[in-house]
């Protein structure tokens, strides 16, 4: 029964993981359309070549998190990372502001990480 309650557990992470890097991609594409729209050319916003390298790699963190929860975890993580120190560049009075711009990836790829930690504790006590 605690075995099963478990692998509950390790899928609805995965899940949850799955939702939040989805809408995190999702809002950061609006975001930067958008602002592209707006702004004028003197902004701080990223080139959107660096911005599809960073969404694209947390796009893959989400792809091959269907079938991999660890390593997708490890590149959001990663991905997030990137993101904050992005933000860092153009804002650097800001540290709290680029926490929240790296927030959608931290928590999709603990989540990722949560589940593996997870499944890999029920294969363990088989």
């Amino acid at each position: 029964m605690y075995e099963h309650k478990n692998h509950k557990l390790s899928k609805y992470l995965k899940v949850a993981g799955l939702i939040t890097g989805i809408v995190g991609l999702l809002f950061f594409l609006v975001f930067y359309l958008i602002k592209r729209v707006t702004f004028t050319e003197g902004t701080k916003l990223p080139h959107i070549i660096d911005l599809m390298l960073l969404v694209g790699m947390a796009f893959i963190g989400c792809i091959i998190g269907f079938w991999h929860t660890g390593e997708a975890g490890i590149i959001l993580i990663f991905s997030a990372v990137i993101f904050f120190l992005q933000f860092m560049g153009g804002h650097l009075s800001l540290s709290f502001g680029g926490f929240v711009y790296a927030l959608p990836f931290i928590l999709s790829g603990g989540l990722f990480l949560s589940s593996y930690f997870v499944a890999n504790r029920l294969k363990n006590k088989k």
